[in-house]
């Protein structure tokens, strides 16, 4: 909906046609675009799914320096 809402806010579009999912294009874009409804009633944050971890990854993190650094490898702490 951002391309239509910059079109409508410059004046190109008619908006009073129907759409699939609302009754006008300007009902979809009062509900569907972010800038007119910065934070709509609809939107739900996702919550994050179980991850599982592999052991390749627990290896290689306990091989790596900090993330501010890069993350290499440091094989200092094979030792």
């Amino acid at each position: 909906m951002g391309i239509l809402g910059e079109l409508d806010r410059a004046g190109l579009i008619d908006t009073s046609l129907p759409t699939v999912h609302s009754n006008t294009l300007a009902e979809a874009l009062e509900t569907w675009n972010i800038m007119r409804s910065p934070t709509p009633a609809w939107w739900q944050p996702l919550e994050a799914r179980p991850r599982k971890v592999s052991a390749a990854l627990k290896a290689y993190a306990l091989l790596a320096t900090s993330a501010d650094e890069g993350a290499v490898r440091d094989l200092e702490k094979l030792r």
